[in-house]
């Protein structure tokens, strides 16, 4: 489910006006006109320009802050597929925008090492709140992997045969809408992450333990890009 700028055009009308000025003359009783001249009459003097007022000038939009919009599927005890955007992973560990989706990649606030907390990584964002209305049965509302430790920046990461986990410590919440309720999935027994210096990135994961009464496993993948 993706949600999406609007541009608006304002014209602007200039109103002209003319000023026209008429000379009227008096009426005189009858007899000989006067002799000599007549007084030449005195203008006006013009009147001055009224000043124009300056524009305010139009404030920037704020820099920073990312979305990831991305695709999910789960496959196992439930079964589903998906899209997401995600704008909540896109803020730092003080709640702060990241800069750039390089930022996020190397999870970098204020270009320094955002060090020794937890580093999300982008998911669908359905969970309904406490008044909210329950999403459909099928609706793949949280597949969160949360990474405890310093992220070394962008590369593979994972604990499969081969692979490093970096000192990186795995959580996950996997949450699908079922029939009759969520069905909660915990704790991979493998997972991989992927994830490269534009922000863009790949999570696999298999065996994930049902919790809170969900019965079986489930594995899948989330894959997302940056902007």
């Amino acid at each position: 489910m993706v949600r999406a700028p609007r541009s608006v055009r304002l014209p602007l009308a200039c109103l002209g006006s003319a000023v026209l000025v008429a000379a009227c003359g008096s009426g005189a009783a009858s007899g000989p006109s006067p002799s000599g001249p007549s007084p030449t009459a005195t203008s006006s003097p013009a009147a001055s320009a009224t000043p124009t007022a300056t524009p305010s000038p139009t404030p920037a939009p704020s820099s920073g802050g990312v979305q990831f919009m991305g695709t999910v599927a789960i496959t196992g005890s439930v079964s589903d597929t998906g899209t997401f955007d995600d704008t909540l992973d896109g803020e730092d560990a003080v709640g702060h925008p990241y800069a750039s989706c390089t930022d996020w990649a190397s999870d970098l606030i204020n270009g320094q090492p955002d060090t020794g907390v937890v580093f999300s990584l982008p998911s669908p964002q359905a969970i309904p709140g406490p008044q909210g209305p329950t999403p459909p049965a099928g609706t793949i509302e949280q597949v969160q992997l949360l990474l405890d430790g310093t992220w070394p920046g962008p590369g593979v990461y994972g604990n499969g045969s081969g692979q490093s986990a970096a000192g990186l410590t795995e959580h996950a919440s996997i949450i699908v809408e079922g029939s009759s309720g969520p069905d909660n999935f915990i704790d991979p027994a493998t997972w991989e992450v992927d994830v490269a210096s534009d922000g863009s990135g790949l999570i696999i994961f298999s065996g994930a333990q049902g919790t809170s009464g969900t019965v079986g496993t489930a594995s899948g993948s989330v894959d997302w890009t940056c902007s």
